[in-house]
């Protein structure tokens, strides 16, 4: 497929991925939108289908309105072609700035905005999704609703680094291994609920009893704030951040020595 295949087009990452992978080439001037990690790695993934003489002219990365970051898309031009993009900087409550609109000439956008896990088989399997992260539901130990069903790494949460889901999927390897040699889990009956600025959290069940890793996004970005669990309104844990943006994930261990017998456990942002 020829360079003038993909040029003039809006299409999301994976849609461009799937195009490159079957021989098209990217536009000539092509601009990609969205999350800081996500626009890095796509436009080294395009600059790699480079060759002398085709493909890509020039890849500008841009950042997103939609991630509150200092600059968005406002208008797209073009009629049957994608010809050009007006970006303009944007207030604290993410409204486009009059006046400070530019635009830029391009002839393919990419829109790398992040992902969602797809998960069809599980709920073909009857197993409960979490609509914060589209995965599943998982106690401390990576087990769903369903006895036996263990799920980890991207098709449950989103990650920022493939180190993570790398970690993630250890745990749940150890977890399942003591689940076929019938060594029992611990029933986990507490709730791990979303509290003020959190969008969501893993797990969302634990035992009580032992000792987990609580991975979670925040709803907004914050500065010099606190990541506080609390049970029966008893602070459990905390962690001080420095900067909590909702691209980030923040992970830290909960100790079980603090945590009561019943009552729900409630994340939140102070």
């Amino acid at each position: 497929m020829c360079a003038d295949f993909f040029a003039g087009m809006v299409i999301g990452e994976p849609g461009a991925e799937r195009l490159l992978c079957v021989g098209a080439e990217p536009g000539g001037k092509g601009r990609v939108c969205g999350q800081p990690v996500h626009r890095l790695v796509q436009s080294r993934f395009l600059l790699g289908h480079h060759k002398a003489g085709d493909a890509i002219g020039e890849i500008v990365v841009c950042q997103a309105l939609c991630l509150g970051h200092d600059d968005g898309y406002t208008e797209i031009h073009g009629r049957d072609r994608l010809t050009g993009v007006t970006i303009s900087e944007v207030d604290a409550n993410r409204r486009p700035i009059p006046g400070t609109e530019k635009e830029y000439k391009c002839d393919t956008l990419i829109l790398s905005v992040g992902l969602i896990p797809e998960n069809k088989l599980l709920e073909d399997a009857g197993i409960a999704i979490d609509p914060h992260t589209n995965g599943a539901f998982v106690d401390e130990n990576l087990q769903t609703n369903v006895p036996g069903v263990f799920s980890a790494g991207n098709v449950l949460h989103v990650h920022d680094l493939v180190d993570f889901v790398s970690m993630e999927s250890e745990a749940l390897a150890r977890h399942a291994a003591a689940y076929v040699e019938g060594k029992g889990i611990d029933p986990c009956t507490l709730d791990v609920k979303c509290g003020e600025g959190v969008g969501h959290t893993i797990p969302q069940k634990v035992s009580g009893k032992n000792d987990f890793s609580l991975s979670l996004r925040v709803r907004n970005h914050y500065r010099d704030c606190r990541i506080v669990v609390r049970q029966n309104g008893v602070e459990v844990a905390a962690k001080k951040m420095k900067k909590a943006i909702p691209a980030e994930m923040i992970q830290f261990k909960v100790s079980a020595a603090k945590l009561q017998e019943t009552g729900a456990l409630e994340v939140s942002v102070e």
